[in-house]
């Protein structure tokens, strides 16, 4: 009488195909499931009842490719932002005339290692994703003041307690050495009238520049979306600015 056949184990290249290809699936179905996740949030608008108050405090909304910044004015009552960002940080920005300043906070591999989306390696995408970087502050004085266009601007009029609360957002966007000072970090800047600093949080797959902004715009009860991703989400809800 016959011996019962064992059954036979797969060849190992079938085992390592099979999970190849589980991996592949999750992966697709997680971009999926992301993409499905930051549109609808998207589309979601917060603030609803938002209405431009007589008297306020501009500010203005700008969006890039991939990025989006704040604009607010440099010296208000509500506060003096030389105060926090003295000129010596800036190397040429000198005695320039300016009335504005830009904020945008990010992961430091793409603002000062890439720069651009063309420089992007796989390493600075994995390292930004996942948590691994450093946050910083890109601060940018306006020469000459707030310029009439921008190529895509939103201009949003806040009351003085909305604007108090955004610039305690993004004070509390620096980190801080113990004397309570900003941290320029030294070597770094686009045009000379601009600087990096050390920032606060982490950026990541779920908190990007973008979330940045639209959570300052949230705190300032303007309206934005419920969670934003890409500079489209922040912007959608956002009053047109008349040309």
């Amino acid at each position: 009488m016959n011996a019962p056949r064992l059954p036979t184990e797969r060849p190992r290249w079938r085992r390592v195909l099979r999970f190849v290809l589980r991996a592949l699936l999750g992966f697709v179905l997680f971009v999926v499931a992301y993409v499905l996740v930051f549109l609808a949030t998207g589309a979601i608008a917060v603030n609803r009842g938002y209405v431009e108050p007589q008297d306020g405090v501009e500010i203005w909304v700008h969006a890039g490719k991939a990025h989006t910044d704040l604009i607010v004015p440099v010296r208000h009552a509500i506060h003096d932002w030389s105060d926090d960002l003295p000129v010596s940080d800036f190397p040429t920005l000198g005695a320039c005339y300016t009335t504005h300043i830009v904020f945008g906070w990010g992961e430091r591999g793409f603002y000062i290692d890439v720069g651009d989306w063309e420089n992007l390696t796989v390493t600075a995408a994995v390292r930004a994703m996942f948590y691994l970087g450093r946050s910083v502050m890109h601060v940018d004085y306006m020469l000459g003041g707030m310029p009439a266009t921008l190529l895509d601007q939103r201009r949003i009029v806040v009351t003085e307690a909305q604007y108090r609360a955004l610039v305690d957002f993004i004070r509390a966007s620096f980190a801080r050495d113990a004397q309570g000072r900003t941290q320029p970090i030294p070597g770094f800047s686009y045009w000379g009238h601009d600087a990096f600093y050390e920032g606060s949080g982490r950026y990541g797959l779920f908190y990007t520049c973008n979330t940045w902004t639209n959570a300052a715009l949230r705190r300032a009860g303007a309206p934005t979306s419920l969670w934003a991703v890409f500079p489209q989400c922040v912007m959608s809800h956002l009053p047109v600015t008349p040309p």
